[in-house]
C-alpha cells in the first residue's frame, strides 16, 4: 500500500493530534485528581478541627483518656473519676434520674459518638475512605479496649451497652472496620 505524500502527512497529523489529545486528557485528569486530593484533605482537616474544637467532644475525650481529672464545664468544676462513667452512661428504660454531672457526661458522649456518625456518613457517601480517618484511630483503640485501659471491665460493658441502646450505628460501623484492620480484643459490640 503506497501512500502519496499528502495522505501520509494527513495521517501523521491525525496520529499526532490523537497523541496530543491523549496527553492533554492525561494531564487534565492528573490535575483533576490533585484537586480532588486537596479538597479531600480540606474536608478531613475541617473534620479534625470540628472534633478538636467541640467542647463536649473535648470533655468526652478527656474522660476516655484520663482515669481521674478535674474538668471544667460551663464554668463548673467537676472532679471526674472513672466510676462516674458507670452511673452516667447507664441505660435505664427512661432517661431520667440523672444528676447534673451525669447529664453533662452523657451529653459529652452523645456528641462524641454523633461526630463519628458524621464521619461514617462521609464514608458511606463515598466522599472519604476509612483510611482517611487515621487521625481518629487513637480514639477507636481506646473505646475498643477501654475496660482494659481503665482496668475495669464494667466500663467496657457500660459503654458497649450505651452504644447499642442509643443506636450509634455510625460509630459501631467504624469500630467494626477498625477491628478488621487492627483487632480490638476487648470489644463486644
Amino acid at each position: 500500500m503506497d501512500l502519496d505524500a499528502p495522505t501520509l502527512i494527513n495521517l501523521l497529523l491525525q496520529v499526532a493530534g490523537g497523541i496530543g489529545a491523549l496527553i492533554a486528557f492525561l494531564f487534565s485528569y492528573r490535575q483533576y485528581k490533585k484537586g480532588q486530593t486537596w479538597r479531600k484533605a480540606r474536608v478531613i482537616l475541617s473534620l479534625i478541627d470540628s472534633f478538636e474544637q467541640d467542647k463536649r467532644i473535648e470533655l468526652a475525650c478527656e474522660m476516655i483518656d484520663w482515669d481521674e481529672r478535674d474538668l471544667v464545664v460551663n464554668g463548673k468544676r467537676i472532679h471526674f473519676k472513672n466510676d462516674m462513667l458507670l452511673t452516667a452512661l447507664r441505660t435505664p428504660k427512661m432517661d431520667t434520674g440523672f444528676s447534673e454531672e451525669e447529664t453533662i457526661i452523657r451529653d459529652a458522649f452523645d456528641a462524641f459518638f454523633d461526630f463519628f456518625h458524621k464521619l461514617y456518613s462521609f464514608q458511606e457517601g463515598g466522599l472519604l475512605e476509612f483510611s482517611d480517618f487515621v487521625y481518629f484511630y487513637y480514639w477507636f483503640e481506646l473505646i475498643c479496649n477501654i475496660g482494659k485501659y481503665k482496668q475495669d471491665e464494667r466500663i467496657q460493658q457500660v459503654i458497649d451497652n450505651y452504644i447499642d441502646t442509643y443506636n450509634f450505628i455510625g460509630f459501631k460501623k467504624l469500630i467494626e472496620e477498625y477491628k478488621k484492620r487492627k483487632p480490638c480484643a476487648a470489644l463486644r459490640l
